[in-house]
């Protein structure tokens, strides 16, 4: 979108206006119309055992094993590839053994992102949407094999609900527990 250097002109009533290739667009200074809109979401990172996992450099076609800094081995996971922006892994399958599962996120708001407050749920687990919080982080520790889905979302200080952002992942049971073993 362009606009003309000599087409702008505030009217009396203090509306600025603005002409575009694609018509007059009007803004009016006194308007505090940023606090109303809805605050986006985001997920910015998926962390095993409370630890930055480097996505990135790991080839999701190949199962791959290294140790974390706290000393724990991680492997046996499978994912399908990352997401554009902060590279989180899509179609996430872990092993019985790495289910610690910690979701980092952030409201983005235009205006006061301080104030912004969150709610979030681990569908196959919590029962409801927790309370508000302004905590940017949720940990889940000692999870059950099973099918999960990370759901969050933001509340700027006007009361106005982002959409929710969702996260799905897997968490595969141990071979002593899958059915071909209690079929054989």
């Amino acid at each position: 979108v362009g606009c003309n250097g000599n087409a702008i002109l505030e009217s009396k009533k203090g509306i600025i206006w603005v002409g575009t290739n694609f018509g007059a667009t009007a803004f009016e200074p006194g308007n505090n119309f940023e606090k109303s809109m809805p605050p986006g979401i985001q997920i910015t990172a998926v962390k095993l055992f409370n630890e930055k996992i480097p996505w990135g450099n790991l080839n999701p076609e190949n199962d791959s094993s290294f140790l974390l800094s706290n000393g724990i081995k991680l492997s046996d996971f499978h994912f399908k590839g990352l997401s554009n922006w902060y590279h989180l892994p899509q179609q996430l399958t872990l092993s019985y053994k790495n289910n610690y599962i910690v979701f980092d996120f952030i409201g983005i708001g235009l205006n006061q992102t301080q104030d912004i407050q969150y709610q979030y749920q681990l569908e196959g687990l919590d029962e409801g949407r927790g309370s508000l919080t302004t905590q940017t982080s949720a940990s889940y520790g000692n999870l059950p094999a099973g099918n999960y889905t990370f759901v969050v979302k933001a509340m700027n200080s006007d009361g106005y609900w982002s959409k929710e952002f969702k996260y799905a992942f897997s968490i595969r049971p141990p071979w002593w527990k899958t059915w071909w073993f209690r079929l054989v």
